[in-house]
């Protein structure tokens, strides 16, 4: 694949990670953390409460899409427009926190979300996988590409440093 196309494609899962990753992530945080309140307050009083396994999976989710846009076969702007989103939107709940509050939730976050999104941006979560997943995408592999051709009793090559056949 030339990388122009592993560029588009990168671009195009890093626009569709970002919100899946803030989405499963705010939709699970709150959940979560409510059942294992719960579970706990219970196992204190000897009653049995059954943990929150949907917010669980939805979490798992959204660590998997995380997994999958820092893996070195992709462009690494499939990790650095989710990691830009993200980091921009913990950087403004730092700076312009009233802001933020007044204009840039209770619109564009659905009310299931939105304590997992206030906690999320108030507490730095938003900015912690921002910069990881901009980290993620600066090695040079990740934007050159690297195609795996080995030839019996060579090691692995990348696109960059094969030699141009004459």
């Amino acid at each position: 694949m030339n990388l122009a196309a592993r560029h588009a494609l990168g671009a195009l899962a890093g626009v569709v990670a970002a919100p899946l990753i803030a989405g499963c992530l705010a939709y699970s945080v709150d959940r979560l953390r409510r059942s294992v309140a719960g579970g706990l307050g219970a196992s204190i009083d000897g009653a049995s409460v059954s943990p929150d396994w949907t917010a669980f999976a939805v979490l798992l989710a959204g660590a998997a899409v995380i997994g999958l846009v820092v893996t070195a076969r992709l462009s690494a702007l499939a990790s650095l427009i989710p990691g830009v989103l993200m980091t921009a939107v913990g950087v403004l709940w730092v700076t312009k926190t009233l802001w933020m509050v007044q204009h840039g939730t209770p619109d564009i976050v659905p009310d299931d979300f939105f304590i997992g999104y206030t906690n999320m941006a108030a507490n730095g979560t938003f900015t912690i996988i921002g910069v990881a997943l901009v980290v993620a995408s600066l090695p040079p592999g990740r934007w050159r590409g690297q195609t795996a051709a080995r030839t019996p009793g060579t090691s692995l090559t990348t696109s960059a440093s094969k030699p141009a056949s004459a």
